[in-house]
C-alpha cells in the first residue's frame, strides 16, 4: 500500500513537471511572435513624394527621380491638409518663412512717356493788314524770338496812307485831335508799336516801309513767308512755340490709372540727357482708354524746362503713391490656382497648412493682402508649390483653411459652399513619372472644365502653350490673347472672342487641331 502511494506521488510530480516544461517552452515562442507583429507594425517606411509607389524600409533616394525618400508618419499623426516637414526636408525643398507684419504701403508706377509741345504754348503770328514783304530778319525755322524781336519789313498802301495822315494831323497844331486818335488806334491794331507811332510825330516825311515786330516769345517752328511775297489780312506768317513749358505724355495701365489724380507730382527721367530727371505735375488724365493696349494717357507739365529737352524725346515717368497701412507679402508666397489664391501658414514646428486669402494690388515684387492673414502669423515665403504638391499627394487635393468669417468653397462647378466640418476628401491620385511633375500643385477639377488663365498664372510658365495655331479660326496664335486651360493643356488663340467660343464647346474645336497642335485640320469657315 505504501509502495502504491509512493508510485502515485511520483507520477503526479512527473506530470506537473512536464506541464511546466511545456508552458515554459510555449511562452517565449508566443512572446516572440507578438514582438514580431508589433515590430512589423512599428517598422519605419520611407517613400518618394513624387512617386508614392516607391517605398523602402530604409532611407535613400528614389530610383526614378532621385529625390530623397520621405519618412511616412504614423496613422493619425498628420492633420488633413497639413504638411509636416523635417529640418532636412525643409532645406531640400528650399522652404523659408516670413513673419506677417503691417507696414506702410507705397506703390511706384513706372510708365514710358514722350515729350511734346504744350498746345497752349503754340502761337500764330498772322498779318493784320494787306501788304508785301520787303526784307526778312527771321528767315528760317528754329530761330528763337523774343517779344519785340524784328521779324521783317513790309510795305502796305493802306498803312502808309494812315501813317501819313496821322503825322500830318500831329504836325498841324490846329489838327483834329479826334481824327488823330482814331488814326493812332488803327496803327496800333495793325501791329505798329507805341515807339513807331511816336517817331511818326517827329518825322517830316513818312517812310512807306516799316518794321513788323514779334508779339510772342518762343521758337519758330514754321515760317510761311518769303522776301517779296504778298500777303493779305489774316494770313499766317509764322508758327511760334513757347518751350519754357512742355508736356510729358505717359501711358499707364487702366488699373494703375485709377490710383492717379490731377495735382500729383511725378519725376521724368530722360535717357538721351544722361538720365537727367525733371520734376512735373499731373495736369490731365485723358478721358478715353486705348483699345489697342488698354492704357490711359496721363499728361504732366514740365515748367522751366531745360533748353536741351526737346519734343519727341522718350522718357520714363515715375509716380509714387502712398496707400496707407496694410499687409504685404512676397509674390512667391502666393499660390495662384485660377479661382483661389492660397498661402501656407506655419501651424507648428515644421508644420504648414494651406489657407485661402484675398489678394489686392501688386506693389513691386509683393502683393497686398486684404483678407485671410493677420499680423504676427508666419507663412512660407518660398517653396509654397512644393508644399502644395506634398499636400495634394497625401490628401488628393489642397485642403485650405477658409478665411476668417467665411466657409471654404468646395471647388465644384457651381461654386456652392460646403460646411467646413464635413469635408469630402478625394482619393489620393497615383502619379507616374510622366505626369507627376505637370500635375503637381494643380487642381484637377479645373482641368476637367475649360477655364481662362491670368497672364501671371504660374501654370502658364510651367506648362507652356500647347498649340501654335488657333483651334477656332486656324490662324497663328497671339501672345497678347487670353489662354485657356483644358484637360491638363493650355491653348492659345489668334484673336479676341476665340477663347470664349472654345470654352463654350472645347471638344468641338479640338477636332480642328492635329495631335501636336501645330496644324489646323478643320474647315476655316467660322469668323
Amino acid at each position: 500500500m505504501k509502495t502504491l502511494s509512493k508510485f502515485g506521488i511520483i507520477c503526479f510530480a512527473v506530470f506537473v513537471f512536464v506541464i511546466a516544461g511545456c508552458t515554459k517552452n510555449k511562452t517565449p515562442e508566443t512572446d516572440h511572435g507578438n514582438m514580431a507583429a508589433v515590430g512589423k507594425e512599428e517598422q519605419e517606411i520611407y517613400y518618394c513624394p513624387m512617386h508614392p509607389e516607391v517605398q523602402s524600409p530604409h532611407p535613400g533616394a528614389c530610383p526614378i527621380c532621385h529625390m530623397t525618400l520621405v519618412k511616412k508618419h504614423k496613422t493619425g499623426e498628420n492633420i488633413p491638409g497639413e504638411v509636416v516637414l523635417s529640418g532636412s526636408q525643409g532645406i531640400t525643398a528650399n522652404v523659408t518663412t516670413a513673419k506677417v507684419t503691417v507696414q506702410s504701403l507705397e506703390k511706384e508706377i513706372v510708365a514710358y512717356s514722350v515729350i511734346d509741345f504744350a498746345d497752349d504754348g503754340r502761337k500764330t503770328i498772322s498779318a493784320k493788314f494787306n501788304g508785301r514783304v520787303e526784307k526778312l530778319f527771321v528767315a528760317s525755322n528754329g530761330q528763337t524770338v523774343q517779344k519785340g524781336t524784328p521779324l521783317f519789313t513790309a510795305y502796305s498802301a493802306d498803312i502808309y496812307q494812315t501813317m501819313a495822315e496821322y503825322a500830318s494831323l500831329k504836325r498841324d497844331a490846329a489838327g483834329n485831335s479826334k481824327l488823330a486818335d482814331a488814326g493812332k488806334r488803327k496803327l496800333l491794331l495793325a501791329g505798329l508799336t507805341e515807339t513807331q507811332i511816336r517817331e511818326l510825330e517827329t518825322k517830316k516825311e513818312v517812310d512807306p516801309v516799316f518794321t513788323v515786330y514779334s508779339p510772342f516769345t518762343g521758337i519758330v517752328v514754321e515760317k510761311k513767308i518769303q522776301e517779296g511775297s504778298y500777303f493779305t489780312e489774316g494770313t499766317a506768317l509764322y508758327e511760334v512755340v513757347d518751350v519754357s513749358r512742355l508736356w510729358n505724355i505717359a501711358e499707364v495701365s487702366e488699373a494703375d490709372a485709377a490710383l492717379l489724380h490731377s495735382g500729383m507730382t511725378a519725376s521724368v527721367t530722360i535717357p538721351a540727357l544722361l538720365n537727367k530727371t525733371f520734376e512735373s505735375r499731373i495736369t490731365l488724365l485723358y478721358p478715353a482708354i486705348s483699345k489697342q493696349n488698354r492704357t490711359v494717357k496721363v499728361r504732366t507739365d514740365i515748367v522751366h524746362a531745360d533748353i536741351n529737352l526737346k519734343p519727341q524725346m522718350y522718357g520714363q515717368t515715375r509716380f509714387k503713391i502712398k496707400m496707407g497701412q496694410g499687409i504685404l507679402i512676397p509674390e512667391n508666397a502666393i499660390l495662384f490656382t485660377g479661382k483661389r489664391q492660397l498661402v501656407y501658414v506655419k501651424s507648428g514646428e515644421g508644420k504648414f497648412r494651406a489657407r485661402e486669402i484675398t489678394v489686392g494690388g501688386r506693389i513691386g515684387d509683393s502683393y497686398q493682402i486684404t483678407a485671410g492673414l493677420s499680423a504676427g502669423e508666419e507663412i512660407a515665403a518660398s517653396g509654397g508649390y512644393l508644399l502644395d504638391s506634398e499636400s495634394q499627394l497625401k490628401s488628393g487635393g489642397a485642403a485650405a483653411e477658409p478665411m476668417p468669417g467665411m466657409k471654404m468653397n468646395s471647388g465644384n462647378e457651381q461654386g456652392n459652399a460646403q460646411p467646413a466640418e464635413k469635408p469630402n476628401p478625394q482619393p489620393a491620385r497615383k502619379s507616374n513619372p510622366a505626369s507627376s511633375d505637370i500635375h503637381a500643385g494643380m487642381d484637377m477639377k479645373e482641368t476637367a472644365k475649360a477655364v481662362m488663365l491670368d497672364k501671371n498664372d504660374p501654370r502658364l510658365k510651367k506648362l507652356g502653350v500647347f498649340n501654335t495655331v488657333c483651334p477656332v479660326l486656324g490662324e497663328e496664335i497671339s501672345s497678347e490673347r487670353t489662354n485657356v486651360l483644358y484637360k491638363g493643356k493650355i491653348y492659345g488663340f489668334c484673336c479676341k472672342g476665340c477663347d470664349k467660343k472654345f470654352i463654350a464647346d472645347p471638344e468641338r474645336y479640338l477636332k480642328n487641331l492635329s495631335k501636336d497642335g501645330k496644324t489646323f485640320i478643320g474647315k476655316k469657315k467660322e469668323l
